[in-house]
């Protein structure tokens, strides 16, 4: 029996801005919205957003091995959240790409 929760799970999780990164995403995605009971076509359409976002963090890189992408998920019981950030010159933790403002 699944027990909703009304409090966010939150996971953050950062990238080099690399095309082979990709692999780790799709995984880390997948194993994120299994964890949310969402029917495979919702996490491979989920897997398909990010994806988009995170080859449009890679397109703001100036030069290979510059920058680091960093994701932070919003998982509840009904829906995912996903944020996606870049950061163009050093590699940072993820929890600092979201502070409160």
């Amino acid at each position: 029996m699944a027990i909703p929760t009304i409090h966010p799970r939150i996971t953050r999780l950062s990238l080099p801005a690399e095309p082979y990164a990709f692999s780790v995403l799709h995984r880390f995605i997948r194993e994120i919205a299994r964890g949310a009971n969402l029917s495979m076509d919702e996490i491979t359409n989920l897997q398909i957003a990010v994806t988009k976002g995170f080859n449009n963090a890679l397109m703001q890189r100036n030069s290979t091995g510059q920058g680091c992408i960093a994701l932070q998920v919003e998982a509840r019981a009904d829906e995912i959240k996903v944020d996606i950030a870049y950061q163009r010159f050093s590699f940072i933790p993820p929890e600092e790409f979201f502070l409160p403002s």
